[in-house]
């Protein structure tokens, strides 16, 4: 406890001389005060001792406040990371694969299946030099390398040289995205470098012997085993390999989202609940053909280093590994330590080896639920089916039977309690039937592990005794599939919430749950109804939608969100209660809508759109549409002639996939175009494109221009628009002048660029795009030349703008800077 105070400490203020200083000072106090014992009396001794044991404690919680100071913000003078820059550069790096290389399917999301992109190779180096441009310098630590093309020939512990763009890992761009540059900072990644083609790698002389090759070649061999006999199914296969040897494969990414949707995600990847089975079939089966507990100790411990060299050393298996050690070992000296201590022990351990996962959902899950099985598994088993009265020597089988069924549903229970605030906190994800599904699938999990196990060991001496247990395999693995979708399909399976709870609360939600399970509640029903009411009604509070406000700007006229969703296009703008959404796109991210998009609503405030307003068909404007309508509540869909025209000339198109998903959730795209207008809130909105008779050869010219009047200002939203509609436009009558408006088609550059830039005569320019249209920029210098600032999304990720009542132009960005244009 006083290591876990302590790593609080130094998260919360990072000072590590402080913590350095003060745990050095006292440390020593602490061998000063316990040595002074001369001439003592017994009672002035038992205080002096009782004071070094404080001052040790605090002593070793401010060690821990440096420590984890150190581990989080120390780099090595060889450490990639000095060669590793955010804009990115071309370089060579020689080092170890030290993950299984997986395959990125690009194909993901609602119209994964629209996606041409070539499927990649994915996997973690370990860098042991870096050529930058100064020849090889020695380097240390590792970095995500991902190869455009699928390549079969890259494997586990292998050395190659790899020629590639070397970058760091991008920010969050939006709020509410994870962020993946924190959570591989903790994992030890400080880079990335993309690799175009097969031919920007080659293999080095492979090393000796070492235990990557070892544990490549155990895994392999496991993997062979397991497929001998089983029927080709690549979901079935995949979700065995994931299960038991924890190779994951683009086969189950479907299968993958429904675990997750129900709340069994923790069920698909080898993690401390998969180890304890496994474990623990093997504690029952050496006791009952062995009996000595410490002799069954060491074999449970063989096993348990056999299953780390057959599995990737992920994190989680690596702290579940750490945790079981710690028993084996305890037991196998004959250790009577109670099970919390040995816990206690593995924690320290995991702490002291990286001590910011503390902070992760991975430890507080892993250790809270083991602590929590341990301290209250047995006293809510007794509740369920108390023991008799008087003590049964020989229990029938009925009572053996409804001793185990106790016991079965006191672990669910109490795993469930204790993990519920916890991932309610860290993904935002309630899943009320978790805890009946765990039921369900516990008993086919580990019947699962055990077969599977077993099949594995008898395929690597005995491949025909192996093969006889395929089909019952297999028929476990359908079982689990069956398990989950069915459960998928059900009401109320789980809730996507609109915030993640304080942690206040989530204190709280444990404290009702620790005392829940000690029976401090016990008779006192009514005090248990207000603290389980109380903790709802508080929870549902902080889930209302608070709009996120500009500061300088509290009672806007008009609000407009640009989104950072790299080549594409989505927006938001806000005026009082009423939201309208312009596109939902992106060119390279088709789950844009799901990870991105939705969880920015969350964070914004936002739980409806009164309108989703789509401007023509192409993929990076409407690609994440319908996880937007699954997510949030929509009142109509407006959508442009092209739109419709295009999904009624090709039925197998994605606009016509987007259509007909519109229409199985009970939405009537309602078509639009130059002429329509509209009351919103404060503001009038109006669409200046495309008119009834125009046809343009390309669809980007058929893309709806949307203005936006409101505080005495005008916001024109463009699309795609290009020559022949900025053409059109300037050629009519319509008042194009805005103050505020995006660059059409991205910030691409067409000859009426100009003249469009002009009659705009805009105060602040947006750009909705990824890198590649920046580093090709023809924007620049009229922009510069006309005193026109710019705000990109490649620059300062998702844009926040605002229109004040007095007509100032307030903004600022997700990653920093902001301004003020006044009237």
């Amino acid at each position: 406890m006083a290591w876990v105070v302590g790593a609080v400490a130094g998260w919360l203020l990072g000072v590590l001389w402080v913590w350095a200083a003060l745990s050095s000072a006292l440390f020593v106090s602490s061998v000063v005060v316990g040595w002074r014992r001369a001439g003592d009396s017994a009672a002035v001794s038992a205080r002096r001792h009782a004071s070094a044991m404080w001052l040790a404690l605090v002593a070793l919680s401010c060690a821990s406040a440096a420590w984890l100071v150190v581990k989080r913000d120390y780099i090595a003078r060889d450490s990639v990371a000095r060669f590793v820059y955010e804009e990115g550069a071309i370089a060579r790096v020689r080092g170890t694969i030290v993950s299984t290389p997986r395959d990125v399917m690009p194909g993901k999301g609602s119209f994964g299946g629209f996606n041409f992109r070539h499927p990649g190779t994915l996997f973690e180096l370990e860098v042991e030099g870096v050529d930058a441009g100064r020849g090889f310098e020695h380097a240390s630590g590792a970095i995500l390398v991902r190869l455009k093309q699928h390549d079969h020939r890259l494997v586990l512990g292998q050395r190659i040289e790899a020629v590639g763009w070397l970058s760091a890992i991008g920010p969050t761009q939006n709020p509410g995205e994870f962020d993946y540059r924190a959570y591989l900072a903790r994992e030890g990644v400080h880079g990335r470098m993309t690799l175009k083609r097969r031919g920007n790698w080659r293999e080095l002389a492979p090393p000796r012997l070492t235990l990557l090759g070892l544990r490549r070649s155990i895994s392999d061999a496991a993997a062979a085993s397991l497929r001998l006999g089983l029927p080709h199914d690549p979901v079935r296969t995949g979700l065995l390999e994931a299960l038991l040897l924890g190779r994951r494969t683009s086969d189950i990414k479907d299968l993958s989202e429904s675990f997750r949707a129900v709340g069994l995600a923790h069920v698909l990847s080898i993690s401390g609940a998969h180890l304890g089975i496994l474990l623990v079939l093997v504690w029952g089966l050496g006791r009952l053909l062995i009996g000595r507990p410490t002799v069954v100790a060491w074999l449970v411990f063989a096993v348990l280093v056999l299953f780390m060299l057959a599995v990737p050393w992920r994190t989680p298996i690596v702290r579940a590994a750490v945790m079981a050690g710690v028993f084996c070992v305890g037991y196998g000296f004959g250790r009577r330590l109670r099970g919390i201590e040995m816990l206690s022990a593995a924690a320290l351990i995991v702490l002291v080896w990286k001590p910011t996962d503390l902070f992760t959902a991975g430890f507080q899950l892993s250790f809270g639920a083991v602590g929590g099985l341990l301290l209250f598994a047995r006293p809510v088993s007794l509740r369920i089916w108390p023991e008799p009265a008087v003590q049964v020597v020989h229990p029938t089988a009925t009572q053996q039977a409804a001793r185990w069924f106790a016991d079965f549903l006191a672990v669910s229970l109490v795993a469930f309690a204790v993990s519920v605030p916890l991932v309610m906190y860290h993904f935002q994800l309630l899943s009320p039937l978790a805890a009946l599904l765990s039921l369900f699938a516990l008993p086919v999990l580990t019947a699962l592990l055990g077969v599977g196990y077993l099949k594995i060991l008898l395929g690597l001496f005995l491949p025909s005794a192996s093969s006889l247990l395929a089909m019952p395999v297999a028929w476990l693995a359908d079982s689990m599939v069956a398990l989950v979708e069915q459960s998928r399909r059900m009401p109320a399976s789980s809730f996507t919430l609109m915030n993640p709870p304080t942690v206040a609360w989530v204190v709280s939600a444990f404290a009702v749950v620790v005392a829940v399970m000690s029976g401090l509640f016990r008779r006192r029903w009514p005090a248990l109804l207000l603290a389980v009411v109380l903790l709802v009604g508080w929870g549902v509070w902080e889930q209302r939608a608070v709009p996120t406000r500009i500061a300088g700007a509290d009672d806007p006229a008009v609000e407009l969100v640009m989104f950072s969703v790299g080549d594409g296009s989505c927006y938001l703008l806000r005026s009082g209660d009423a939201t309208l959404m312009f596109d939902c796109g992106s060119q390279a991210f088709l789950q844009i809508g799901e990870r991105s998009i939705v969880p920015a609503l969350s964070a914004l405030g936002v739980s409806r759109l009164e309108v989703l307003m789509l401007s023509h068909p192409d993929l990076d404007h409407f690609v994440g549409a319908l996880d937007v309508v699954d997510a949030v509540e929509v009142g109509e869909v407006l959508v442009s002639a092209e739109l419709m025209r295009e999904a009624e000339s090709h039925p197998d198109g994605a606009a016509a996939f987007l259509v007909a998903g519109l229409r199985e959730r009970g939405f009537e795209p309602t078509v639009v175009g130059r002429g329509w207008t509209r009351a919103f809130g404060a503001a009038e909105l109006r669409l200046l494109w495309p008119t009834v008779d125009f046809e343009g050869e390309a669809n980007n010219d058929h893309s709806l221009v949307l203005r936006c009047d409101a505080g005495g200002r005008r916001i024109i939203l463009n699309g795609d628009i290009q020559g022949e509609a900025i053409a059109a436009l300037l050629a009519s009558d319509t008042d194009l002048k805005a103050d505020v408006a995006d660059l059409p088609h991205h910030g691409s550059w067409v000859a009426e660029s100009p003249a469009w830039l002009d009659a705009v005569s805009p105060v602040l320019v947006l750009q909705s795009s990824g890198p590649r249209r920046v580093d090709e920029d023809r924007w620049a210098q009229p922009l510069e030349a006309a005193g026109v600032p710019r705000l990109t999304t490649q620059a300062g990720g998702m844009v926040h703008l605002a229109v004040t009542q007095d007509g100032r132009i307030v903004w600022d960005s997700h990653r920093g800077g902001g301004g003020e244009i006044r009237p």
